[in-house]
C-alpha cells in the first residue's frame, strides 16, 4: 500500500476532473437557454414570429430595409 498513485490513476483522475468540468459549463450552457413553445391554430401566424425573432435576436436589427421596394411593402399590407 503505498500513499502515491500509479500513472494509469493519474490519468483517471484528470480525465474524471476533465468529464466533470465540461458537464458544469455544458450545464451553465443549458441554464441561460431559452426554450419557447408556440401554439395556434394553422395560419395564425407561429412561424411569422418564429421568423421575425430570429431577425431581431440572432441576426440583428439595423433599422435598414423595405425602404429598396415600397410596393412589395404596400403589397404584404393588404
Amino acid at each position: 500500500m503505498g500513499c502515491t498513485l500509479s500513472a494509469e490513476d493519474k490519468a483517471a483522475v484528470e480525465r474524471s476532473k476533465m468529464i466533470d468540468r465540461n458537464l458544469r459549463e455544458d450545464g451553465e450552457k443549458a441554464a441561460k437557454e431559452v426554450k419557447l413553445l408556440l401554439l395556434g391554430a394553422g395560419e395564425s401566424g407561429k412561424s411569422t414570429i418564429v421568423k421575425q425573432m430570429r431577425i431581431l435576436h440572432v441576426n440583428g436589427f439595423n433599422g435598414e430595409g423595405g425602404e429598396e421596394d415600397p410596393q412589395a411593402a404596400r403589397s404584404n399590407s393588404d
